[in-house]
């Protein structure tokens, strides 16, 4: 049998040893990568954290409640009014929802409709009787509008 030995170059009388890599990028290079993709990571969980836990986000699923509630007959129409006011004006982030609040300056073209709107909850709100199950419908259907809008 023959061995053979394997022979590894001498360079300079030392064993070549290959060196270790170098890294592809060098140490600011990573560090603004990291950095950016923290910022990335960071601004994705604000992001979603503000939608999903927002007033007018948290508003917004609490009036889908309130109208299924609604619909169950699971509250009064008198109650479900009150609660709708109290939801706007969280949402909102009013003190009241009455005649005398304002619209904010970029919704100045829609006054009309707000003062329907302020109207409209205010009979529901003082009326003897509040039967009139298809308004109280309409209402959670223009308060959702008003929370998309209000700025």
């Amino acid at each position: 049998m023959g061995t053979s030995t394997i022979s590894l170059p001498i360079i300079e009388g030392i064993y070549d040893i290959q060196p270790l890599a170098e890294p592809a990028l060098s140490f600011f290079e990573t560090a603004l990568i990291v950095t950016g993709l923290l910022s990335v990571i960071c601004l994705s969980i604000f992001l979603i954290w503000k939608y999903f836990f927002s007033n007018k986000a948290i508003s917004k699923h609490r009036l889908v409640k309130l109208r299924l509630n609604f619909s169950e007959n699971n509250l009064s129409p008198h109650d479900t009014v009150y609660l709708l006011c109290q939801i706007m004006t969280q949402g909102l982030k009013l003190n009241h929802l009455g005649e005398d609040t304002l619209l904010p300056d970029k919704l100045s073209s829609k006054k009309e409709k707000w003062s329907l709107f302020i109207k409209e909850i205010s009979v529901l709100r003082y009326a003897k009787s509040n039967s009139k199950k298809n308004n109280i419908n309409s209402l959670i259907n223009e308060s959702l509008y008003w929370l998309k809008r209000w700025p």
